[in-house]
């Protein structure tokens, strides 16, 4: 979401100067224009767009609540329903917060005379691309319905392969942190508090005692000036990975990580075969599917890839050969939508492909987490043996000097 500082001309001949939330300057022009008015200025508050917590937290719609919304809607247009009187419906019945908002944004510029994927279109920031697509699909061929429901058994594939990568990172990720902050704890509290009864007694301390100290010592003291640092490099690093170059280049690097990168290869290409299978049996054409598709990815890398492919195939290249100068897809993949396209079963063979790779994935991902957690145990063993012996080591010299 944005702020728009907007000067607009009514029919009277008087400027008005209006501040608009939206996600996007062509949102607030259809809206405007809507009204019967006329835009004459706009200009975008970026303070607004960094610092504003619904800025921050409300550019994604839950994906679960998504969901439900989309079975709750399919089962009204079943039962005869038209589209307006069935968002009506869901809408009233929701409880008021940002999903409730957007739906009643969307209900009214279809009320304006805009189509149901125009106006989910108009929303792209927050619905994915896909979507608006599949609703385009439905309203052509007459059978909302049955594309929600391809849509919706789509969405469950996409939500179980996340929740599935997730759930796996959970475990070593959380013994990490508690490995981090027991570190920093013993490090900064607890080793300084022997610091004064080593002094006291004139102990020899080794090196590594000295250094966590001098570590705890600096810390102690430069706290804010540290604190003020890491949080600097932080915003930089956001603001960059958030810029076109920045998520460009990290995409790249994905791809690159040891064992990690090849499951998220693999994993991306699943996530487009299976959005090219949806929108293809959905009655969209080839060229026009592989583009939703490569914008409803997630890797920005891969997507741009794939955008440059698409001119092949305008130019009459088939799918397999122009997703294979990308350099991204595997023999194996290609060869079966090679085989989809002579067959004419192109939609078949991608969906096979995304669940093969789904496969893949979790096989991947069951394999690096058995891998991750002795590790992980591992370090933590390190890090705290590392710790107790720069505690214990003074305390055996001080003991055999008193005896």
């Amino acid at each position: 979401m944005a702020l728009y500082a907007c000067k607009i001309g009514t029919e009277q001949g008087e400027v008005i100067s209006r501040s608009i939330v939206a996600e996007s300057m062509e949102e607030v022009r259809h809206d405007i224009e809507n009204k019967g008015l006329f835009l004459l200025s706009i200009k975008k508050n970026w303070l607004y767009a960094l610092f504003s917590p619904r800025a921050l937290f409300s550019r994604r719609l839950n994906e679960q609540r998504f969901l439900v919304f989309n079975q709750q809607f399919a089962a009204l247009l079943r039962s005869g329903l038209p589209v307006l009187r069935a968002l009506d419906v869901i809408v009233d019945k929701m409880k008021e917060d940002f999903f409730k908002e957007t739906l009643n944004d969307i209900r009214e510029k279809i009320k304006a005379g805009r189509s149901l994927s125009e106006a989910f279109q108009e929303k792209k920031q927050l619905f994915p691309p896909v979507y608006a697509a599949s609703l385009f699909a439905g309203e052509r061929s007459g059978n909302m319905d049955a594309v929600l429901r391809r849509f919706m058994t789509y969405q469950q594939q996409m939500l179980t392969a996340r929740r599935k990568i997730r759930s796996a990172m959970i475990y070593p990720a959380v013994l990490f942190l508690l490995s981090m902050v027991l570190a920093t704890i013993m490090t900064v509290f607890v080793i300084p508090k022997f610091a004064a009864t080593f002094a006291e007694n004139d102990a020899t301390l080794p090196a590594i005692t000295t250094f966590l100290l001098s570590t705890a010592t600096f810390i102690r003291k430069e706290i804010l000036f540290i604190a003020a640092i890491s949080l600097i490099v932080i915003f930089l690093v956001w603001s960059w990975a958030r810029s076109e170059s920045g998520r460009l280049t990290i995409d790249r690097w994905k791809f690159r990580i040891p064992i990690i990168g090849r499951i998220w290869h693999e994993f991306s290409i699943s996530q487009y075969a299976r959005t090219f299978s949806t929108l293809i049996s959905g009655g969209i054409p080839v060229v026009d599917s592989m583009d939703i598709s490569a914008g409803a990815m997630g890797n920005t890398y891969m997507s741009r890839e794939i955008l440059h492919s698409i001119r092949l195939v305008r130019e009459g290249e088939t799918v397999s050969a122009a997703l294979q100068s990308t350099n991204i897809f595997p023999s194996m993949s290609l060869e079966m939508i090679q085989v989809g396209e002579t067959t004419g079963s192109l939609d078949s063979l991608l969906a096979e492909l995304a669940a093969f790779y789904d496969e893949q994935v979790e096989t991947r991902l069951a394999a690096l987490l058995s891998m991750l957690e002795p590790i992980v145990l591992v370090v933590m063993g390190v890090i705290i043996a590392t710790l107790l012996l720069s505690i214990y080591l003074p305390l055996f010299s001080m003991s055999q000097v008193y005896h």
